[in-house]
């Protein structure tokens, strides 16, 4: 989901955004899923340093509202992608993207792997007429 900003802030264009972080923050909590926030900015405006720095500051912002939502903030990593000139218009460059990931940890994998092989054999159970 993607956060879009004023030119050379960490200020959203319209506030109204905000309301995608509620979702964001429930789903994340309620199925314990990692965000990954990137910033950007447009790469027509500032220079690389300057760039690197807004997108940083973009994600950051994301991060702290993500945090007041109560998503835990060791489950929050933020990138900055600095300038970048993948959208038309350009303004759409000046933004911050959320992407929602499954944890990474041994016991979460251990968890799950354990969940497929109870399904497998249930269905081979059943598939064997038992």
């Amino acid at each position: 989901i993607y956060f879009f900003f004023v030119l050379n802030t960490g200020h959203l264009t319209d506030t109204s955004q905000l309301i995608n972080l509620d979702g964001i923050a429930r789903i994340a909590n309620k199925h314990g899923l990692h965000i990954r926030v990137s910033g950007a900015a447009d790469n027509a405006t500032g220079n690389e340093t300057l760039n690197n720095s807004l997108g940083l500051c973009r994600a950051e912002y994301i991060k702290a509202q993500l945090i007041k939502r109560a998503v835990p903030s060791n489950r929050i990593k933020i990138v900055s992608e600095g300038g970048i000139d993948d959208y038309s218009p350009n303004e759409a460059n000046r933004n911050a993207c959320v992407r929602l990931l499954a944890p990474q940890n041994e016991d979460y994998l251990t968890d799950k792997l354990e969940s497929v092989n109870l399904l497998r054999d249930s269905i081979k159970l059943l598939s064997d007429g038992g």
